[in-house]
């Protein structure tokens, strides 16, 4: 019982970190995508993990300007 109350809990652990790994663009990975939604830049799941995290985090150090409108 224990053991399979073990592997249960594993899998759990393992998808939620996982799930936070993709809240940080670092360590995303199918969370990209989304990244690049918020951002409004172009998805290409064809591109390597690499160039899209740095894609999405040059638009993110990327000075934005603000008016007083």
């Amino acid at each position: 019982l224990y053991n399979t109350q073990g592997i249960e809990l594993d899998s759990i652990y393992y998808a939620l970190t996982d799930v936070v790994n993709q809240c940080f663009v670092n360590t995303a990975s199918w969370g990209l995508s989304e990244w690049e939604r918020f951002l409004k830049l172009p998805t290409d799941e064809t591109l390597q993990y690499d160039l899209r995290r740095a894609k999405v985090l040059s638009k993110l150090n990327q000075n934005m300007q603000v008016t007083p409108e």
